[in-house]
């Protein structure tokens, strides 16, 4: 008859022994008591199926394993915890800088059912970080500088609030609050859709077309158009908006032929993202619907029924920001519909022993349109990001190891300077 397996008591000395090997800073390079395997440096980045574990150092019964599940997830959780933000009573004495909001980078998944695992992720990183959103105003270089505690009054935005209403009595409050609100807006928007394309190169596909997809060449798609001037913005001084796939004016467009409704551009050159100026790039623009009575719609419509309105003045708001960049020294970065960023607004990232992590947080603000209870609202909040700074991937692979350097990079778009 085969032995019987022999199961493990899960006792005090057996705890003793697993809170040993969690609280170890480093891996003793022995196989993990949990599951008996070897791929994980440390027992706290277990992350095996709960039906395949507790097959190393600790076989229990049946019974057992539930609990000895919900212990070991306890004390990891617990131990994550305290390494990764260290508690003190007197956080000035001894020398711990605490931030209200952490930035997490590889925060956990969710699961299926919208409730966040409590297993902590694997390599979950949290990085303290302080003055966050400084005025960067010299020239950026590796290996990275120090930014100036002090920033200058007059490179400051200036900001001008308004009290709109009357003022509060001894007995109340004035509320200040990030929703403004919007104090005209257009009473109609014709809306176009824009398809921007160039023909094919390859001799073997003739009068095909190639459509543009990515946002950023849509810009660039749309930027050389303006510069052109093919749909007449620069003559007529007419007002109007875009998000690059769609087009919207207060007044209709004139096309080619008086009364259609989809025509192409003339030509004009643009340079894509492959490095290349295309002397040969068009837009397709499509009359679509006509927003009429915008504010009485945003006004008395459901939500969902005014998803066109808002979209529409979410891409006027938007337009506005790069209308202002363009007239001012403001350096900015766009991402999606109405997210900004200011450059020159960042502060470089850096792990608990002062070593570069070779990213920065960039301030930004995000803006979006709102109808209110009586009035149209533009809510503005703030957003913080990281982002690679422009450096060249050697200098990048002289801060980190390759293996972060690769996983930065990876779905990343590089681009090859060649020198002769």
């Amino acid at each position: 008859m085969p032995p019987k397996t022999a199961y493990r008591e899960f006792d005090d000395a057996f705890k003793g022994e697993l809170l040993g090997e969690m609280e170890a800073s480093t891996s003793t390079g022995n196989p993990c008591m949990r599951c008996g395997k070897d791929t994980h440096g440390h027992i706290n980045e277990c992350t095996e199926n709960f039906k395949q574990t507790w097959k190393g150092n600790g076989k229990f019964k049946a019974e057992t394993k539930m609990d000895v599940e919900e212990w070991f997830k306890d004390q990891r959780a617990r131990i994550i915890k305290e390494r990764i933000q260290p508690e003190a009573e007197n956080p000035a004495e001894s020398g711990v800088q605490t931030v209200e909001t952490p930035i997490a980078v590889d925060t956990p998944t969710s699961s299926a059912s919208g409730n966040t695992s409590d297993t902590p992720a694997k390599n979950r990183k949290t990085i303290e970080t302080d003055n966050v959103g400084l005025v960067e105003y010299k020239n950026h270089t590796l290996p990275v500088q120090e930014i100036p505690d002090d920033i200058r009054e007059e490179d400051l935005p200036k900001v001008e609030t308004e009290l709109v209403g009357s003022s509060a009595s001894s007995d109340e409050l004035n509320v200040i609050s990030n929703y403004v609100k919007v104090l005209e807006v257009p009473s109609q928007l014709h809306t176009y859709a824009l398809t921007f394309w160039r023909p094919s190169l390859d001799p073997l596909k003739s009068g095909a077309r190639v459509e543009l997809t990515k946002r950023l060449e849509l810009e660039r798609a749309f930027e050389a158009m303006e510069k052109a001037d093919t749909l007449g913005f620069n003559k007529s001084k007419k007002a109007w908006a875009t998000d690059f796939r769609s087009l919207w004016c207060e007044s209709a467009l004139q096309g080619p032929v008086a009364g259609d409704t989809e025509w192409d551009t003339t030509v004009f050159d643009c340079q894509l993202l492959d490095g290349r100026t295309y002397k040969g790039v068009y837009a397709t623009v499509k009359e679509s619907n006509v927003l009429r009575d915008i504010k009485k719609v945003l006004g008395k419509e459901h939500i969902s029924d005014s998803n066109d309105y808002i979209r529409a003045l979410n891409a006027y708001v938007a337009q506005c920001v790069r209308n202002y960049n363009k007239d001012s020294a403001v350096s900015i970065t766009q991402l999606g519909a109405n997210k900004f960023y200011l450059d020159r607004g960042f502060k470089d990232m850096f792990d608990r022993k002062n070593k570069s992590l070779g990213l920065r947080t960039v301030r930004g603000y995000y803006m979006s349109i709102r109808p209110g209870a009586s009035d149209l609202l533009l809510n503005v909040n703030v957003a913080t990001t990281a982002f690679l700074p422009p450096v060249r991937v050697s200098e990048l692979l002289g801060l980190l190891s390759q293996d972060t350097v690769e996983k930065m990079l990876r779905g990343k778009r590089v681009r090859l300077a060649y020198r002769r």
